[in-house]
């Protein structure tokens, strides 16, 4: 035996003779000549690849979760804009919810600070209006005389002071007074 391989005298490191050498701190762990090293590297190695990927997992389930978070937060707040637009709408329409009836944009109505802008809510309103005139709030409703029929129906037979009553239509009395 040589100098140098007398002084390697612990277990596992007879083939590795600067290895035994060295301070134990001094020792690389990577080093593939150290087999009792190599399996706790190995072990480790595959530690810290499941500490990755349970930690990766938690990322991906806290992205998840703020995202489903952020959507349901999203169509609270365009609910609470659509209401406020409908509540501006409501002074001129008899129905509000008509303002979406055209495919309105809700976003074409925000002003610069995100929120219902009145002035480009009275435009799209003005513009329903000259679309749809029987829209507007308080427009009265037509008789039915002039939505069911010529409108003669129930004007009363001349030399009669009211229209006919029911026993007289039916009996076919008010025909015969014409």
């Amino acid at each position: 035996m040589t100098r140098q391989q007398e002084t390697t005298t612990e277990p596992g490191t007879e083939g590795n003779a600067a290895a035994a050498s060295l301070p134990a701190a001094d020792v690389d762990p990577g080093d593939p000549g150290q087999p009792e090293q190599q399996g706790a590297t190995a072990a480790e190695a595959e530690g810290n690849a499941a500490d990755g990927n349970s930690e990766a997992a938690k990322w991906r389930r806290q992205l998840r979760d703020a995202q489903t978070e952020n959507k349901t937060l999203t169509g609270r707040v365009d609910g609470l804009l659509r209401r406020e637009v409908e509540r501006l709408a409501a002074q001129q329409l008899a129905d509000p919810t008509d303002v979406w009836r055209d495919d309105v944009d809700l976003a074409g109505l925000l002003g610069e600070d995100g929120l219902p802008d009145p002035q480009k809510v009275d435009e799209l309103i003005e513009a329903i209006i000259g679309r749809h005139p029987h829209w507007r709030r308080g427009n009265p409703a037509a008789p039915a005389s002039t939505v069911s029929g010529d409108g003669n129906a129930l004007r009363p037979p001349p030399g009669r002071a009211g229209p006919p009553s029911w026993q007289e239509v039916f009996k076919g009395q008010a025909a015969d007074a014409d």
